[in-house]
């Protein structure tokens, strides 16, 4: 017992100080600007952002106003979080990481299992990427973990309140709630019913959202942009979903599947629900817009976040044949391994932001406040409360005319091209028109990912 809490703490420390010393400067991904975005405008006290000077990614018109199309529990979590500062809020993936793996060690203890397999949850190459985030899969995990953990221990109230947190921050993950309700009822345990009750304020928050936000009780804002289920899309989203669920852990995906221990029934019909949910949901696929060997690394990352509630789930069915499988000379081998590929994580990521960073810099260098800067979808992503306000007008996504602004001719023109931007050759095409339109200079070129970087000032 004492040498596994040994190996538990010291796993939570080096991961700790892994993450601190190549803490993160900046976000990498679109979403993250939204979450920030929306946590500045609640911070505010409204969700309508044309009620405030923040430049709101991409929003959704609704009525009179513009609002995000991202339920709101994510933001009021990272809300805190942005009275610390620019970089205090990337604390925020490191506290719920830390916090799940608390949690999944009491459930693991609840399993009759040995609690050093934790570190296959503190270690998890995905998890430890997202971690580096302010995106919501992490912490809609932990909260669906807590739901879990309360099931076990037959607390139903506050397994209906964790899974209401955990669909405020994710609305998808209402699926798992009739999962543990309905074997509640098969078993007769009429208590089962507090799990409803524990649940319905959640609900009740989302409706009044959704009304206020989208003018509509139903959530609309994840299928403003098109997403669609689709029976056509099942064989390629499956490939994408199954193939980092099979790598990344040898096999793992087909252990809920002959696993017959301790909660097999809720493992395998929250596994079963979510992949089939997914196979016909339209996101997974555009993952493989790289060639496939370019690609691998990142689809095995990324991919399977959608995952992310019933993975913990996964690893359960998963050790119970590693205790059997796995002795303590390999699984000290095992360790070095997965602490060495968090530090590879934390080392390639940490390079990615430092060109964000970079860019961003560049852009806040020669801009200000009264600046307009006609730019690419991707520069948006450089742009958020954090760092400062700026005007910006999107063109390869909205038509605009120059004519409708009046800038005392502070107008800049700004384009930023990575190895996976989409329709790269396109965006490069309306900006070098553009560039020839209004006689643009360039001002600042920064390589780094791909095509990189570029400023050109409007003259």
């Amino acid at each position: 017992m004492k040498k596994e809490r040994t190996i538990l703490i010291s796993s939570a420390v080096v991961y700790i100080l892994l993450y601190i010393f190549f803490y993160p400067k900046t976000y990498a991904i679109f979403d993250e600007s939204c979450y920030i975005d929306l946590a500045y405008s609640l911070r505010q006290g409204t969700v309508y952002f044309d009620e405030t000077n923040i430049y709101l990614h991409f929003p959704i018109k609704s009525g009179e106003h513009l609002v995000s199309k991202y339920p709101p529990g994510n933001s009021l979590l990272l809300m805190p979080l942005t009275f610390l500062g620019k970089r205090g809020i990337f604390l925020y993936g490191l506290i719920f990481h830390i916090l799940g793996y608390l949690i999944f060690i009491k459930i693991i203890r609840e399993h009759k299992m040995n609690t050093k397999y934790a570190i296959f949850y503190l270690f998890f190459p995905s998890y430890v990427l997202f971690s580096r985030t302010v995106m919501s899969d992490i912490p809609a995990t932990v909260f669906f973990l807590m739901g879990f953990y309360c099931y076990k221990k037959e607390n139903y109230l506050f397994t209906g309140m964790s899974f209401g947190l955990s669909f405020l921050i994710r609305y998808v993950n209402i699926i798992l709630l009739p999962i543990f309700f309905c074997i509640m009822l098969f078993r007769k345990k009429r208590k089962g019913f507090n799990i409803l009750l524990g649940f319905t304020p959640f609900l009740i928050i989302m409706l009044f959202y959704n009304k206020i936000s989208y003018n509509s009780f139903l959530p609309l804002g994840y299928f403003v942009e098109g997403s669609s289920f689709s029976i056509r899309g099942i064989p390629i989203n499956l490939a994408v979903y199954l193939l980092p669920l099979f790598l990344i852990y040898p096999l793992m995906i087909i252990f809920p599947v002959i696993y017959r221990g301790k909660s097999w029934l809720e493992i395998l019909i929250s596994c079963a629900l979510f992949l089939f949910f997914y196979s016909i949901y339209s996101p997974g696929h555009i993952l493989y817009t790289s060639p496939p060997l370019k690609a691998l690394p990142k689809v095995l990352l990324l991919a399977n976040r959608y995952f992310f509630p019933v993975i913990p789930l996964i690893f359960i069915s998963y050790f119970s044949v590693c205790k059997r499988c796995i002795k303590y000379p390999y699984f000290q081998i095992i360790l070095v391994f997965l602490i060495l590929l968090t530090g590879s994580i934390h080392f390639y990521h940490n390079r990615y932001l430092k060109f964000q960073v970079e860019f961003r810099e560049a852009l806040y260098s020669h801009t200000d406040e009264n600046s307009l800067i006609i730019c690419n979808g991707e520069v948006t992503e450089l742009v958020s409360e954090v760092w400062g306000r700026r005007n910006l007008v999107v063109f390869d996504k909205e038509d605009f005319s120059l004519s409708s602004y009046n800038y005392n001719k502070n107008i800049w023109l700004a384009s930023l091209i990575k190895f996976d931007t989409h329709g790269a050759t396109q965006i490069i095409a309306l900006r070098d028109s553009l560039i020839a339109r209004f006689d643009a200079e360039l001002v600042e070129k920064i390589d780094g990912t791909d095509k990189g970087f570029k400023l050109y000032k409007v003259k």
